[in-house]
């Protein structure tokens, strides 16, 4: 069964013509990737926080055995609304129309240009949702890759929906912990257990889960 399968009736992605060519991130080719995506092989990696496809599109170059699920709103974060005057580059990559943000196109168009229509599968839900409906499908990832809200509450709520849906020996890693929100949830969460817990450079995490799956 393909992933977008277990979500949609009909391939999102399927008949989707790309327009915009616009493939900027932030630290979207950190050395973390690599050193992740190696070390665990996955065949399911879970993306949290796409916003316009580039780490999606590396991780798919990086694992070309694996399947990604996108998880995005696609309609911005806090940065992207305020302060509007310093993040106003932020705010136009929304590609507001009436009001209402267009950037899940940007994200599509990059994925079916560098990936194709089959691999990635994005899943338009708030991540607090999305982890529900994983719950509910039993379905664990090899990888969980947590890149989306800021915001300290946002972080540990993401942490602690995500971590569970990790498989045994499975790795969750993440992006902007040199950010003193995510730092904070990070730790509160993580830092006990120095064991399977490491940070890496360009601000990003990784936490390995034992192969017996102890929280």
């Amino acid at each position: 069964m393909k992933l977008w399968q277990r979500f949609f009736l009909e391939n999102p992605l399927a008949t989707f013509e790309p327009d915009s060519e616009d493939i900027q991130g932030w630290r979207s080719h950190s050395t973390a990737f690599k050193h992740v995506l190696d070390l665990v092989r996955p065949k399911l990696i879970v993306e949290v926080g796409s916003w316009k496809g580039a780490s999606a599109v590396h991780m798919a170059a990086l694992a070309p055995d694996a399947e990604i699920l996108c998880i995005d709103t696609w309609l911005g974060s806090v940065e992207a609304y305020y302060p509007l005057v310093v993040k106003q580059s932020i705010h136009t990559s929304l590609r507001a129309k009436h009001g209402w943000p267009q950037l899940y196109y940007t994200f599509a168009s990059n994925i079916v240009r560098h990936v194709g229509r089959e691999r990635v599968c994005p899943l338009p839900l708030p991540s607090s949702v999305a982890a529900a409906v994983l719950k509910r499908k039993a379905l664990l990832a090899d990888v969980v890759y947590i890149d989306g809200s800021h915001e300290y509450a946002d972080v540990k709520r993401d942490l602690e929906g995500y971590w569970p849906l990790v498989r045994p020996g499975g790795v969750l890693f993440g992006d902007d912990v040199d950010q003193p929100q995510v730092l904070r949830a990070v730790e509160e969460m993580f830092s006990h257990d120095t064991h399977y817990f490491y940070l890496m450079p360009e601000g990003k995490y990784v936490v390995r889960k034992s192969m017996e799956g102890i929280e």
